[in-house]
Order: structure tokens, then C-alpha cells, then sequence
């Protein structure tokens, strides 16, 4: 017999592949993933294709009859952190402690509580679904010049242009140490973590030495910089409830999103 707590993760699931029913996704259930320090079983992992990135996201989900303290918050940023993904999120049945609120805001953990129309007591409701991503406006690379006369010039690759996100970095010995979509990667977390709605990255030192391979020559790395901007989608519209919709408030960013229920939701009552 299916328990309610695996039913509610299936949901959760579901509410996710509604919620980003306008974009690619790659959607998984109850995943085991390898971090940097040890393994972690997430209850829905979701790969969200931008333009710039694919947004990567972990999920918890919490059939509890209490509601969730601050320490679930914590353990999530430090798996969030161990996964290199870019966004760690809580879903609750009951609801959350206020602690776990505020840590939750001051570290970038969405915190979504989930309602049936009947316990707002309210016939019409604005839809809000507020989704924050990182977009990558401006990323080069400056290389060294390949010959003393050229001191002076500049050597820049482009991004959008010369580069795609497999490409791979060396050391002085010719060692593929790491690629383009790693530091992308690090960096969009970096902006998400940050607060901020524009974030500059400007390294004039790489220390130690990075080198790239152009036309079969290993040229050295004299520089980088990037720009990551956080972009806000927002879909904002009038939605008349009933027992077919579900309403999801977001308590970080102090909104609501309906959607309509999924097919197993009753299986809880």
C-alpha cells in the first residue's frame, strides 16, 4: 500500500510539471544523488532549460502533521550547496515555523505551502508565479598575447561567439582540469546566493595558470569577467476557485500560485 507521504511527493512532482508547463524540463521522484561529499536522496530534482543555462532545482517535499522547523531549512542549503545545483526548495502540507521562514529569505530557499481553495474560504483568487533565474548578459575571456610585439593588444574570446559550454580548460601540463560550464555554473550560484539583480564578476589574475586550446596551441588564460543578471518571470492573472484547483503560497516571495489539482491529490483525503 502507497503511503500518504509518497503520494504527496508524486504531487509535488505534479505541481511542478504544471508550474513550468511553458519550458523544457527534465523532471525526476525520488532520486539519489552523488554530491561533492557524500550521496542524498531528493524527493523531485527539476532541470529547467533557459536560454543561458539549465536551471537546476531540488525539492523536499513534507507531509508532516507539524510544521516545518528551521533545521529542515538548513540541512536543504547545505545539500544545495554539496549538489552544485542552483535553487533548493521545501514544500509542506501544514506549513512552517518562523524561523525556518527567515532563514529561508536571507539564503534563497523557496518555501511553498500547499492549500485547497476551501481553507481560504475565498471564491476568487490572483495567480501569482513569481520564477527567478540567472541569465549570463556578458562573459570573455582574455588571453595572453602569443608573442612579445602583441603586449598591448587584446586577445578576447566571447562567449556567445567562440565558446559552448563543454569547452574544456588545461593546465600548464596539458590536463583537463575544468571546462566553461563549471565556472558558469559556479558563478550563476554565486549570483543567486547574492541577492542582488546584477552581479559583475572580474578576475585579472588567474591563479593558478588556466590555459585553452585554440587551433591545436595551448594558449594561457590572462583574464575573465562576466555579467549575471537575475531575471524575474512573473504571470500574474484572476483564477475563480474550486475543488479542481490548488493554491500554492510561496512565503519567500509572499505570493500565491493556483493551479489546477492533480489527478492523485484526492488519494490524501
Amino acid at each position: 500500500m502507497t503511503e500518504k507521504w509518497q503520494i504527496f511527493e508524486q504531487i509535488v512532482k505534479e505541481i511542478f510539471t504544471s508550474r513550468y508547463e511553458k519550458f523544457p524540463i527534465r523532471i525526476f521522484h525520488n532520486l539519489l544523488m552523488q554530491g561533492k561529499s557524500t550521496k542524498h536522496k531528493i524527493d523531485v530534482y527539476v532541470e529547467v532549460s533557459l536560454p543561458t543555462v539549465s536551471f537546476k532545482q531540488i525539492i523536499n517535499a513534507k507531509y508532516w502533521s507539524n510544521n516545518v522547523p528551521k533545521k529542515e531549512v538548513s540541512d536543504i542549503i547545505a545539500i544545495k550547496d554539496d549538489l552544485n545545483v542552483h535553487n533548493g526548495i521545501i514544500v509542506s502540507k501544514k506549513g512552517f515555523q518562523s524561523g525556518a521562514v527567515q532563514l529561508a529569505k536571507g539564503n534563497g530557499i523557496q518555501l511553498l505551502k500547499v492549500l485547497e481553495p476551501s481553507e481560504m474560504k475565498v471564491k476568487k483568487a490572483i495567480s501569482l508565479n513569481i520564477m527567478k533565474y540567472p541569465e549570463v548578459t556578458h562573459f570573455n575571456i582574455e588571453l595572453e598575447p602569443p608573442n612579445p610585439s602583441d603586449v598591448g593588444k587584446e586577445f578576447i574570446k566571447n562567449y556567445d561567439k567562440d565558446y559552448n559550454k563543454g569547452t574544456n580548460l588545461y593546465d600548464s601540463s596539458g590536463n583537463v582540469i575544468d571546462n566553461i560550464n563549471n565556472i558558469l555554473d559556479f558563478h550563476l550560484r554565486l549570483a543567486l546566493k547574492s541577492g542582488k539583480d546584477r552581479n559583475w564578476f572580474n578576475y585579472t589574475k588567474v591563479d593558478p595558470p588556466l590555459f585553452q586550446k585554440i587551433d591545436g596551441r595551448m594558449e594561457k588564460i590572462r583574464s575573465f569577467n562576466m555579467e549575471i543578471l537575475i531575471r524575474e518571470k512573473k504571470n500574474k492573472k484572476e483564477i475563480i476557485l474550486d475543488d479542481s484547483k490548488l493554491l500554492i503560497h510561496d512565503l519567500t516571495n509572499d505570493s500565491m500560485i493556483v493551479i489546477n489539482k492533480p489527478y492523485n491529490y484526492d488519494l490524501l483525503n
